[in-house]
C-alpha cells in the first residue's frame, strides 16, 4: 500500500504544476493585470508571471516596445538598420523587439553589441521609461542616467532612485509603467530643460512665452549652511558643505546656483539625499561656475531639502564655494531669507 501511494503521488506531481503561493500586494496584483491588459506579459496569472525574476536586456527591449508602442503611441524609425552581432541566437520574435527598441530611441543606439542576455539595472530601466515618456529630454546628464531617474522621480512615477546599480525585477518595471499611464501629464515641461531655462535666465528672446516668469513670484525661501555625515568618500572626492533649503507659505522652485569658486577643482556637483542632481558647469576653468537643476528642483511649503556640494580635485589647497548675493539663486520665491555673503566650506 505504501509503495502504491507514493507511485500515485509521483504521477500526479508528474502531470500537476507546484504553484507556490506568493504575496501579493494590492498594488502589484493591479500592476500585474494592467501589464496582462496590454501585452507587457501573456502569463494567464501573476505566479506564473514570474514578477520577482530579474529582467534581461531583450526581455526589457519587448515590454518596452509594447509600452511605447500600445499605450504612448510611438511609432518606430524604420529607415534606422540597427544592426547588433550578438543577437543570431535570440527568437526571431525577439530580434524583431530589439531592432524595434532601436528604433523607438530607447535602446542600443550607437552600438553594435546589444548584449540581449545582461541583467538590467534600475539606471538602466529608469533611462529606457524616461526615453519612451519624455524622448531625449534627458539624455545628457552625467552619469548618463541621472537626469531620467529625477525626472520620473519628480513625476511621482520612480521614487527609489538612490541604488541605481541594483538588478531590476519584472514586478517592478510593470508597476513603474502601470503609475507612468496613470500620471496626468508624463510629457515634461519644456521651461524645465536646462538650455530653455538659461535661454530664460539671460533673457533671451528665444526664451518660450509660457517660460517668462513676468515677475510672478511667490513664498519665502530660508538658506543655511549645515554639516551633514557623507561616510567614507573616493579619492579625489571632497566633501565642501551642505545647504538646508526651507520652504514657507508657498512652494517653491529653484532653477539655478551660481557660486564663487575658491580654489581650483576639475569637477563639482550637487546631491540630494545621496543622489546626484546637478553638475557645476565649467568647473574646472572658470572663477565662477553654475548649477542647473533640469527638471527644476521643487520644495513643498513648510518642507526643507538639504544639498550636499562635492568636488572632484587631487589639489591640497584650499577649497570652496562662496554665495555673494540673493541673484546667486534663481527661484520662484520673492523672498529669500540668507546671510551674506554666504562661504560654504567644511
Amino acid at each position: 500500500m505504501k509503495k502504491l501511494l507514493l507511485t500515485m503521488l509521483a504521477i500526479f506531481l508528474s502531470v500537476t504544476p507546484l504553484v507556490l503561493a506568493e504575496s501579493y500586494t494590492t498594488e502589484l496584483q493591479s500592476a500585474y493585470s494592467y501589464a496582462y491588459d496590454i501585452s507587457i506579459t501573456t502569463q494567464p496569472t501573476i505566479d506564473a508571471a514570474n514578477m520577482y525574476g530579474s529582467l534581461i536586456r531583450a526581455h526589457m527591449a519587448k515590454m518596452m516596445v509594447n509600452y511605447a508602442e500600445s499605450i504612448l503611441g510611438l511609432s518606430p524609425n524604420e529607415w534606422l538598420t540597427c544592426n547588433f552581432t550578438d543577437i543570431d541566437d535570440q527568437s526571431t520574435e525577439m530580434k524583431g523587439y530589439i531592432k524595434e527598441a532601436c528604433q523607438l530611441g530607447l535602446m542600443g543606439q550607437g552600438i553594435t553589441s546589444f548584449k540581449p542576455n545582461d541583467s538590467v539595472t534600475r539606471a538602466q530601466f529608469g533611462t529606457v521609461l524616461s526615453r519612451a515618456i519624455y524622448g531625449d529630454a534627458y539624455n545628457d546628464g552625467d552619469p548618463y542616467y541621472i537626469d531620467h531617474l529625477n525626472a520620473l522621480r519628480s513625476a511621482g512615477i520612480m521614487t527609489k532612485i538612490d541604488t541605481p546599480d541594483m538588478k531590476e525585477v519584472r514586478w517592478y518595471v510593470m508597476l513603474m509603467m502601470m503609475r507612468a499611464s496613470e500620471t496626468p501629464s508624463t510629457q515634461p515641461s519644456q521651461c524645465d530643460t536646462s538650455e530653455i531655462q538659461l535661454l530664460c535666465l539671460v533673457g533671451s528672446p528665444d526664451c518660450p512665452s509660457e517660460c517668462q516668469s513676468n515677475g510672478t513670484v511667490a513664498g519665502n525661501i530660508s538658506v543655511s549652511k549645515i554639516s551633514t555625515e557623507v561616510g567614507t568618500l573616493p579619492s579625489g572626492t571632497k566633501y565642501v558643505g551642505s545647504l538646508k533649503f526651507t520652504a514657507t507659505n508657498s512652494d517653491i522652485t529653484i532653477q539655478t546656483f551660481t557660486f564663487q569658486k575658491i580654489g581650483t577643482f576639475t569637477k563639482g556637483w550637487i546631491e540630494d539625499d545621496g543622489v546626484q542632481i546637478a553638475l557645476m558647469q565649467s568647473a574646472l576653468t572658470d572663477t565662477s561656475t553654475t548649477v542647473t537643476f533640469s527638471p527644476s528642483l521643487k520644495i513643498k511649503s513648510g518642507e526643507s531639502k538639504t544639498l550636499s556640494i562635492f568636488i572632484e580635485s587631487t589639489s591640497a589647497s584650499e577649497q570652496w564655494v562662496n554665495l555673494t548675493n540673493k541673484q546667486n539663486i534663481q527661484s520662484s520665491a520673492s523672498v529669500i531669507e540668507w546671510s551674506f555673503p554666504m562661504r560654504v566650506a567644511e
